[in-house]
C-alpha cells in the first residue's frame, strides 16, 4: 500500500489522484493495525499537501489537521527505522523541490525543473549536470 503511493509520485501522476490513493492505503493499514506503514503514508501525504500549497508555509508540513512537531516527537527509537528514515527523506525531498537546500549540499550541481499540468509547486524532477 505504501509503495503504491510512492510509485504514483514517481510516475508523476496528478497529486489529487495520488492523494486519493494515499487515503485508501492509509485506511487499509490503519484497519490492519500497522502503525509504522500508516506513518510512512502520512509522510507522503504531507509531501503532497506541501506541494499543493495546503500547509501553513512551504517550509513546514503543519496545517490545521497536522502538527509536525508532535508527529516528529513520536518517531522514537522503538519505531521501525525505515519509517523514521522515510519521514526525513520525504522532508528532504520537499526542501529540494522548493529549492531551499544549501548550495554546497547539492553536488553535483542540480537544476530543478517543474513540469506537468499542475502549478509549478505540484511536482518536481531533477536534471543532473556535472560541474566544470
Amino acid at each position: 500500500m505504501f509503495r503504491s503511493v510512492s510509485i504514483l509520485l514517481l510516475r508523476n501522476d496528478p497529486l489529487d489522484v495520488v492523494w486519493r490513493e494515499s487515503e485508501k492505503s492509509l485506511d487499509f493499514v490503519r484497519k490492519a493495525g500497522f502503525r509504522d506503514m500508516a506513518d510512512a503514508i502520512v509522510s507522503e501525504q504531507r509531501f503532497i499537501a506541501t506541494m499543493q500549497g495546503r500547509t501553513a508555509t512551504f517550509s513546514t508540513f503543519s496545517d490545521a489537521q497536522f502538527d509536525e512537531a508532535a508527529f516528529e516527537a513520536q518517531l522514537t527509537g522503538d519505531r521501525m527505522r525505515l519509517v523514521i528514515c522515510w519521514y526525513w527523506i520525504v522532508k528532504l525531498k520537499t526542501r529540494f523541490c522548493q529549492g531551499t537546500m544549501p548550495r554546497r549540499s547539492r553536488q553535483p550541481t542540480r537544476r530543478r525543473r517543474c513540469f506537468g499540468p499542475q502549478p509549478p509547486r505540484s511536482s518536481c524532477s531533477t536534471t543532473f549536470t556535472t560541474p566544470r
